[in-house]
């Protein structure tokens, strides 16, 4: 199986640095993390450098490279506080997506995911190809929760 992006190139990059450096961890948050900055610096256990600088050591990065400018955007460098209700690193990226991925009321969204599996069967010699597709238009009706746009309205 395979994972393309068809749209917003890059993340799955900034994703996967995300993981590696820890952010999807359901830990408890060390009694130190204050900010997003000194998550950072706590994961990697490099300290007395900036937070950005330290997830480039942490993962091997050139510091210019589009996936930390993505963090930067989603602000896991900054000074700001952590607020009380995250208890963990997964909790602190949570609270940042919401803050950035807002839709505008009139705003649309379209999820689009397609998995293409291959089979084999050796007994027999010959294989298949089997394709699942998902299209989310949110046509849900009003008053109804739709998972699929959990930012909306946000």
């Amino acid at each position: 199986m395979s994972v393309e992006e068809l749209c917003y190139i890059g993340w799955s990059e900034t994703v996967r640095g995300m993981l590696d450096l820890g952010l999807y961890s359901i830990e408890p948050l060390e009694q130190d993390c204050r900010t997003p900055s000194e998550l950072i610096q706590n994961l990697t256990g490099i300290e007395n450098v900036p937070a950005r600088k330290a997830a480039a050591e942490h993962l091997n990065l050139d510091n210019s490279l589009a996936a930390l400018i993505r963090l930067q955007w989603l602000g896991l460098f900054d000074d700001d506080a952590i607020p009380t209700w995250c208890k963990s690193p997964r909790g602190v990226v949570s609270d940042l997506f919401l803050k950035k991925l807002v839709h505008e009321p009139q705003e649309k969204d379209l999820v689009v995911m397609q998995r293409r599996y291959e089979i084999l069967y050796p007994s027999r010699g010959s294989n298949a190809l089997r394709v699942s597709t998902l299209v989310d238009r949110h046509r849900s009706p009003p008053g109804y929760w739709d998972p699929s746009s959990a930012f909306k309205g946000r």
